[in-house]
């Protein structure tokens, strides 16, 4: 999850705060820890959970703030206002 996060950010030429990464990696973690208590683990599953985040990244570009030539920062704020217009969504919330 957190390679493929990581890959769609840079694709959109955004970061996350220190604090929102902070925040974000630890989502990453629960959502792992879901997917195996719940054995949810078929490629399926997994694909299902990618598109998630996917979704969740997505729903945080447009918060983003821009800076001129350099990446958009995420704020600890704009990463649980997109969290919250993505609930509930399969593994993350």
């Amino acid at each position: 999850m957190s390679d493929h996060s990581c890959s769609l950010q840079n694709s959109l030429n955004i970061e996350l705060s220190d604090i929102a990464k902070s925040d974000f990696q630890k989502l990453i973690q629960d959502s792992v820890n879901r997917i195996v208590k719940e054995n949810r683990v078929s490629e399926t599953d997994l694909n299902k959970a990618k598109d998630a985040f996917s979704t969740f990244i997505f729903k945080m570009y447009p918060l983003s703030e821009s800076r001129t030539g350099q990446k958009g920062i995420v704020s600890y704020q704009a990463l649980n206002e997109a969290k919250s217009s993505i609930y509930p969504l399969w593994p993350i919330c």
